[in-house]
């Protein structure tokens, strides 16, 4: 069996920095109970004890890289790095990309990583999702649960 799990993680009071949170939120709603979905707020480094075990973990955070608002990355963690771009001006004092390299450095990275980032444009306290970010949301549920899919085939 491929235990996989789902990581949105953001923060709900900035913004689209929230948009994890809510992409993990449709996809509770949407994918079968034997998939882990997590929506998290915690700090980063958390998520190295929460990935434990699992065989497949797909990360979804907001981004701000400078790309057009709503644009989704997707990056395969096990063949590169997060480019720093991507994930510059966290939110989270360990950013996912110091807790992506620390999980890679100790060797306890999945053996399946991705990282689906949506790029942000509004990150003030107490905002809304922007329009454009909001549009990127049904998209990245959509390519996630095809994802997933596809690995609960594979077994």
């Amino acid at each position: 069996m491929n235990d996989i799990l789902v990581v949105g993680t953001g923060n709900s009071w900035r913004g689209d920095d929230s948009v994890g949170l809510e992409v993990a939120s449709a996809l509770h709603e949407r994918l079968p109970e034997a998939v882990r979905v997590l929506a998290t707020e915690a700090e980063q480094s958390s998520l190295l004890d929460e990935w434990e075990g699992c065989d497949t973990v797909l990360i979804v955070d907001a981004v701000h890289s400078g790309a057009p608002a709503g644009q989704i990355h997707r990056v395969d963690l096990n063949a590169e790095q997060v480019p720093h771009a991507v994930l510059q001006g966290s939110t989270h004092h360990f950013s996912l990309g110091d807790t992506i390299e620390l999980a890679r450095a100790l060797g306890r990275l999945p053996a399946k990583a991705l990282f689906f980032g949506i790029e942000g444009e509004s990150f003030g306290p107490g905002e809304p999702l922007s329009p454009a970010v909001a549009a990127a949301v049904p998209a990245i549920v959509e390519e996630i649960a095809e994802e997933v899919g596809a690995l609960l085939k594979e077994d």
